[in-house]
């Protein structure tokens, strides 16, 4: 049996064509309010925790995120300080200025991740703690042993 002729497509086909940059052309910069109001959301969150922290009603919890609280905003300045020396466009020997503050950014990261980490355990272990107490006016609370 024929095959049947088929139609040719009456709209042609849009072929996307890619953009190419020239050599040693510099990548459209991103635009600094756009970097301030990530910046500035972090620093609203960082305070928000700080706040947070001072109204725990544990001492030691309170202690253990404002302490992180404050890690994170000593990361967040050298992150600024960092990406400000950097500039545009850094060569694989330009990093051989900036290791050493990307190498204490992260251990200052780490130890905020660590102050977290505890936080959460800490957290968890209250939890746990809570929910095999007895509840107030139980009858398990009011046992007496002495009389036994």
């Amino acid at each position: 049996m024929p095959e049947a002729p088929q139609e040719p497509d009456s709209a042609p086909k849009q072929v996307r064509k890619k953009k190419v940059r020239a050599k040693g052309q510099d990548l459209p910069a991103k635009p600094p309010a756009a970097e301030i109001d990530i910046d500035q959301r972090r620093v609203e969150k960082l305070d928000e925790l700080q706040l947070n922290a001072l109204e725990s009603p544990n001492p030691l919890q309170g202690g253990l995120r404002s302490a992180a609280g404050d890690l994170l905003y000593i990361g967040l300045q050298m992150k600024r300080t960092i990406v400000a020396n950097i500039g545009g466009q850094m060569g694989v020997s330009d990093f051989d200025r900036v290791s050493p503050s990307i190498e204490l950014l992260l251990r200052v990261s780490r130890q905020a991740d660590r102050l977290a980490s505890l936080d959460q355990r800490f957290s968890e272990t209250q939890q746990v703690t809570r929910s095999h107490l007895p509840d107030p006016g139980s009858k398990a609370e009011n046992l007496d042993f002495d009389t036994h």
